[in-house]
């Protein structure tokens, strides 16, 4: 490892658990930009800026560095405040159209930080019961005031007081068709009769999936984005801190039972041997995890720091033609990078993947006419 990936590894290791710096890996010559640049590309700069504020005067970067750190945490805590003023109005909106949304991911993870405002957050998802669903025409409509949304296969997306807001029908699949079918129907028992949590949200309470929904659901979110555009290691620390916390409440048999019935076993073991290996996580926060080769956790390292939080190593070019082709061969150059992973399932989904393609490809050819 370079000086820099040492001190990235070693600043986001003591962010998550504010655990003291090991000083010896931080005295050798280091370039602090191309490390705050690391932690902007993994989307974890809030997680690094904390463990070096806390980092004994003479490891600290210049006051350059520093006072740059400071600003993204202070936008950090900004965005958090905002993102949750809009969520607790969308969520009032909602109920009293009478859907009680269930929040995902996102700003229900923020509390399994240390310090809530250490995670980077994005945008805000919200899963709307089968029998509500009906309804999301104009409950969509009444939030942005006119038909400005995009609806995909999973959700409608659409802008609301300068926030991206997504209402799914639809989360995650799993590309064996089988395999699929039982985890659709384990998602709708999930979401619309499980055992739910609550957090509050200025003053609005907000359903959150059961424990032992998110378990799973988190690490399907993280791998679909990873083989589609790319992930960050925020993507990672979100679940391995919700493992840490929640490991000792779940059922560790139907844990067992279900990752076999969806197939997803070999993402299991992958990433829990990640998150021991680089984050200091213990076997104990993943039940049923067994360690995989370290040549593949080497190489799905590799592939989080080249690519970054969804693909952003290299945008995506400019124009409808060159912009098909250059998302094309980047998933095909991630599949060939990943089949050994998980083989029949990385397969499968680039079947799909290229189905989808060619769908949605006809579909705007008919609108562009």
């Amino acid at each position: 490892m370079t000086p820099e990936l040492t001190a990235f590894f070693e600043l986001l290791r003591c962010g998550l658990w504010q655990s003291p710096a090991d000083g010896s890996l931080l005295r050798a010559p280091i370039d602090w930009n191309k490390v705050v640049a690391m932690a902007h590309h993994q989307t974890v700069v809030g997680v690094v800026a904390e463990a070096v504020a806390a980092l004994p005067s003479e490891l600290q970067p210049s006051q350059d560095i520093m006072g740059r750190l400071h600003r993204d945490l202070s936008f950090n805590v900004r965005n958090h405040a905002r993102l949750n003023e809009v969520l607790a109005e969308v969520y009032t909106i909602l109920q009293r159209e009478g859907i009680n949304g269930v929040l995902l991911k996102g700003q229900g993870l923020v509390s399994n930080y240390p310090n809530p405002f250490m995670r980077q957050c994005g945008d805000i998802d919200i899963y709307i019961p089968k029998d509500c669903q009906s309804r999301l025409d104009s409950v969509v409509l009444q939030l942005t005031g006119a038909t400005r949304f995009h609806q995909s296969e999973k959700h409608f997306s659409f802008e609301y007081e300068g926030v991206n807001i997504e209402l799914h029908y639809e989360t995650e699949h799993v590309y064996t068709p089988f395999n699929d079918k039982r985890l659709q129907n384990w998602i709708v028992q999930q979401l619309e009769h499980g055992d739910f949590r609550t957090m509050e949200v200025c003053g609005v309470k907000v359903l959150l999936p059961p424990v032992e929904y998110d378990a799973i659901y988190i690490l399907l979110h993280l791998w679909d984005h990873f083989i589609s555009t790319g992930i960050g290691l925020r993507h990672v620390s979100d679940w391995a801190l919700y493992m840490h916390r929640f490991a000792s409440q779940l059922d560790e048999e139907k844990l067992r039972q279900n990752l076999e019935a969806f197939g997803f076993a070999p993402v299991w073991n992958l990433f829990a041997s990640l998150a021991v290996r680089c984050l200091n996580m213990s076997w104990t926060d993943f039940p049923h995890a067994q360690e995989v080769p370290l040549s593949y956790t080497n190489k799905l390292l590799n592939i989080i720091l080249m690519e970054g939080n969804f693909g952003r190593r290299k945008p995506r070019p400019k124009g409808y033609i060159i912009g098909k082709v250059n998302m094309y061969w980047r998933v095909t150059k991630m599949i060939s990078d990943i089949v050994p992973f998980y083989p029949r399932e990385v397969i499968l989904y680039y079947f799909f993947f290229l189905k989808l393609g060619v769908k949605h490809f006809f579909l705007d050819w008919r609108h562009m006419r």
